[in-house]
């Protein structure tokens, strides 16, 4: 969502009729973003480090490191810039002005959201083999979140004039207005973060509908697939407060804001990550499941014979005869004996392999 939102005319106090949200506490806001930001960043970290280790990195993998370095720098900012309860916006430091800038509030957001459906579509296409037509489906999937990032970038800027180069969100003169009064810049943003979402929950369950799969499996894998619900949730929550005539946010309309947007774009980054923690819990979970419990004789045994401990999860399946790690996101570089019964659940493959196997 735009923080330009905040240039719709509020006023003063609420009118007849409309709701009215309450003063925020700063602090619970600053400790739940933080929590939620710090959550995201270590998923993504956990997810590179074990891509690297096992040597399974590819252009998703990349990707994610343009998310981990802004999402730091998006929430230190918003740390920052809600110091204390601001009420007029006319007067105002030089500092506060530039922290709300269109360069250090929407831009990050921006890029921090479509930069993790990037990677998200192409975590849908490396598990395919390289001319499966859900692989091409993802490479066009890439095209329309780049394209739509771009666009929302000019959008922006473009139907909205600022007072100066800085493009501070609260010192708009004049926005264009679309629908219902409402401004284009806002009704384009929630429209493409809207279609953005629903490709990326949509393409899964069209493509994974016909594969046969074990209930576990085929569970996980659209529960993956499907965290951009998530995302959808918080765009859906921010248009219900900002573009709802009978809500009216209060002088806390900034902080409500720029909140729910640190809440979509560390929600974002985490469900990106969900193809690798997700499958290394799972699969850690079903190791425990079957491992049998030792005699109270075999525990003396082994305690004496007790090797180091292993190292975290390296995703192993246990149905593979091979010892290499494999992930969700790397079907198609499965073993044979997994490839075979890819085969049985997609029908015939030619002979490519994925470009996941490094």
């Amino acid at each position: 969502m735009s923080a330009t939102l905040t240039r719709r005319q509020y006023p003063s106090t609420p009118e007849t009729g409309q709701i009215m949200l309450p003063l925020q506490s700063y602090t619970a806001w600053k400790v739940s973003l933080s929590i939620l930001h710090a959550i995201a960043i270590g998923s993504t970290l956990y997810r590179l480090v074990h891509r690297f280790r096992i040597g399974r990195q590819w252009w998703d993998d990349y990707i994610a490191f343009l998310p981990l370095l802004l999402d730091p720098m998006y929430w230190m900012l918003t740390l920052v810039r809600f110091t204390h309860r601001v009420l007029d916006l006319t007067h105002t430091t030089q500092t506060f002005r530039v922290l709300n800038s269109f360069w250090l509030s929407l831009l990050p957001y921006l890029l921090i959201v479509w930069s993790t459906r990037v990677a998200l579509a192409l975590s849908l296409g490396r598990i395919f083999p390289v001319k499966h037509p859900a692989r091409r489906w993802s490479y066009v999937l890439v095209g329309v979140m780049i394209v739509s990032c771009i666009a929302s970038i000019l959008v922006s800027n473009l139907t909205c004039t600022y007072t100066s180069p800085l493009l501070v969100l609260f010192e708009v003169t004049h926005c264009d207005t679309g629908v219902g009064g409402f401004l284009i810049q806002t009704i384009f943003l929630f429209v493409v973060n809207v279609f953005g979402d629903l490709l990326l929950v949509i393409s899964p369950l069209i493509f994974f509908w016909r594969i046969k799969l074990p209930a576990g499996e085929r569970r996980l894998i659209l529960m993956v697939f499907s965290g951009s619900t998530l995302t959808l949730l918080a765009g859906v929550v921010v248009a219900t407060i900002f573009l709802n005539k009978d809500v009216f946010p209060g002088v806390d309309y900034l902080l409500i804001l720029e909140g729910l947007c640190n809440i979509e774009a560390a929600v974002s980054l985490f469900v990106c990550n969900l193809t690798v923690v997700s499958t290394c819990f799972y699969q850690a979970v079903r190791r425990l499941r079957n491992r049998p419990g030792p005699s109270a004789e075999e525990t003396s045994v082994v305690t004496a014979t007790q090797q180091p401990p292993s190292r975290t999860c390296t995703c192993v399946s246990d149905k593979t005869s091979s010892s290499e790690p494999i992930s969700l996101t790397e079907i198609s570089s499965y073993p044979s004996s997994m490839q075979s019964r890819y085969e049985e659940w997609t029908g015939p493959i030619h002979s490519e392999k994925s470009d996941t196997a490094l």
